[in-house]
């Protein structure tokens, strides 16, 4: 009945397990996880959550456990169950007094051999306690940025991460980007023994430094894991390595480089553009976007590969030069409201962009991008859009199922049939040709993207079930069979094709991933044999004519009898060519005077994450 776990936290020995629940009182339960048997339950703190932020329990006392988050601290102890009560286990309750600086929020905690517990708080600071008091506060890191928290609230990053490196030495990680090293050889916090900064100093003033939000190492190693509040997952030793570059944002746009068709760039609602490698799954570069705090919200690359032109939630447009060297080519404030899509056209002189304001712009490119048409006349905002391969029509959607078409150079609707239309991609949820993608009881908003692939014979869709589809194209039939993947933890908001249709790549919205799928085509089994002679088809029948079969038994009951007698038999009979292609009439006599049915031999592919 609970909402979600906000932290958990194992026994030291493995064989309990507490867990923090996000109703209104953050209550704590307390399991013996391998038998499934509920051993406490007890409220830690009321409010919003998340009000308790993380639970520890003691390595060095298995008896001592410590709760914290919003302005409070708990000190907890176990004990044996007493009297009549039917919990596993009591415990002994007591909150933190703050009696030498005013109550503050604890973000992290780390019991030392001694039994102290070392805490941090949002002013970057270390506190310690004995018992349940606060003994000394240690000012060790800067405060860093101001965070929101999931009520509104603005706070400060300040000292997120505790661990013990060794009985010694203690580890924290701040906000400021840094991991200091902490002598507490001596049962409290001591001096600073290094200061770690995740990146070169001479970034540290260019780039805003990663506040980090998790820590830790193997016991006694010098070599340790720092996970940061942009997603990233770092090696820090003497010279930190970035194992794991994670987005920050909300991840809502891909666009696939049509020159290097390795090369894909995933738009995220931060400032940054992460481009990316296919072949190495690795970022090849980010591009910093540096207008004001704005967000980057979708994007497209140019017919030659060169120019990535990135739309904003402000409504401006910005595009940059991709290779060889990273440099802004034109920026522009063109629209009142967040550029949601964008597309090259196939000519590559033209560049339309559609916008949350109804509106779509179309840009010469040749021209500085300079605006040469306006199209109107959809009723809510722009969701896809599409060019001819001709580069002469452009198909659009929007939030209002309308599928719309225009002419790009004079911004006239157009009105005329479009069925013969040669089409350069394929991104619109509606049409003739995708029609069967939508599943059983869905709205319009199920399905958030889709793409056809470059040689037109399969499509993928993206919906708010976490799900990637694949169907042969065109999708024309109602509930349309489709190979079905998972992995994602929330809505799917894009999907491509690689341009040489070796892989694919979806991103998700909240979960902020980006998955590579391989594709993998079906490789056709050997054909199977009836009566040790005759190929089955696919559905495992048999194309032939009754008579030979009753020839061929025959033959090979008179062969029996002669080597029954000694005699050599005769050498075998060649049985007609038997085609499994079907017959004008669509049927055929199958074995035993049954009727088989013919079909086409069909096509299959399927992706692999």
């Amino acid at each position: 009945g609970n909402r979600g776990i906000t932290a958990c936290c194992f026994s030291p020995d493995g064989s309990k397990l507490a867990c923090i629940a996000t109703d209104n009182n953050h209550t704590m339960y307390l399991w013996d996880w391998r038998r499934g048997q509920l051993l406490m339950e007890r409220k830690t703190a009321p409010g919003t959550p998340p009000t308790t932020y993380g639970v520890i329990w003691s390595p060095f006392e298995t008896e001592r456990m410590v709760t914290y988050g919003q302005n409070y601290i708990k000190f907890w102890q176990l004990l044996p169950p007493g009297g009549s009560s039917s919990e596993g286990l009591n415990c002994r309750m007591e909150s933190g007094i703050y009696n030498i600086v005013k109550t503050h929020t604890v973000l992290g905690a780390v019991f030392l051999p001694s039994g102290i517990v070392l805490t941090g708080n949002q002013m970057g600071c270390i506190c310690s306690w004995k018992g349940n008091r606060l003994q000394r506060e240690t000012p060790g890191h800067a405060t860093g940025p101001l965070l929101k928290r999931p009520d509104g609230t603005k706070m400060y990053g300040g000292v997120r991460c505790l661990v013990l490196q060794s009985t010694s030495v203690l580890l924290s990680g701040g906000a400021d980007g840094y991991v200091i090293k902490w002598d507490v050889s001596k049962g409290d916090l001591g001096p600073a023994l290094q200061r770690l900064p995740l990146l070169r100093p001479d970034l540290m003033d260019k780039i805003t430094p990663p506040g980090l939000r998790g820590l830790d190492c193997f016991p006694g190693s010098e070599v340790f894991i720092a996970g940061t509040s942009s997603c990233d997952i770092w090696e820090v030793d003497d010279t930190p390595q970035l194992l794991i570059f994670g987005a920050s944002g909300d991840l809502y746009g891909l666009a696939m480089n049509p020159k290097y068709p390795h090369v894909f760039a995933a738009i995220t609602e931060t400032d940054t553009v992460m481009l990316l490698s296919a072949a190495t799954r690795k970022p090849i570069r980010l591009v910093q976007l540096a207008q004001n705090g704005d967000k980057a919200r979708s994007g497209a690359f140019s017919a030659d590969g060169e120019h990535l032109a990135i739309g904003m939630i402000s409504g401006g447009i910005k595009v940059m030069q991709f290779y060889p060297n990273v440099s802004q080519v034109f920026w522009g404030r063109e629209f009142t409201e967040s550029v949601d899509e964008m597309k090259y056209s196939p000519c590559g002189r033209y560049l339309a962009a559609g916008s949350h304001d109804q509106n779509i712009y179309i840009f010469d490119a040749h021209a500085g991008y300079k605006r040469i048409a306006k199209l109107t006349g959809h009723s809510s905002t722009i969701t896809h859009l599409d060019w001819s391969r001709d580069s002469s029509v452009i198909q659009s959607t929007d939030q209002a199922y309308e599928l719309l078409y225009f002419d790009p150079l004079t911004g006239r609707q157009v009105k005329e049939n479009q069925r013969d239309t040669q089409w350069a991609t394929w991104t619109s949820t509606l049409g003739f040709d995708v029609m069967g993608i939508w599943p059983p009881y869905s709205d319009g908003t199920d399905v958030n993207a889709c793409d056809k692939s470059p040689d037109g014979h399969y499509l993928l869709t993206s919906d708010d079930f976490g799900k990637v589809r694949l169907f042969n194209a065109p999708v024309v039939v109602q509930h349309a069979p489709a190979h079905t993947y998972g992995g994602h933890s929330s809505h799917v908001m894009n999907v491509r094709w690689g341009l040489d249709q070796s892989f694919a790549v979806s991103v998700g919205g909240r979960d902020r991933c980006v998955f590579q799928w391989k594709v993998m085509r079906d490789v056709p089994e050997p054909p199977k044999l009836a009566y040790n002679y005759v190929q089955l088809d696919k559905n495992g029948l048999a194309w032939v004519d009754p008579n030979i079969v009753e020839q061929r038994r025959q033959q090979q009951q008179q062969q029996a009898q002669q080597q029954q007698h000694g005699v050599a038999g005769p050498a075998a009979v060649q049985v007609g060519k038997v085609t499994p292609n079907r017959p004008p009439s669509g049927r055929e006599a199958r074995p035993g005077g049954g009727v088989a049915r013919a079909g086409p031999p069909g096509r299959s592919v399927s992706a692999r994450r």
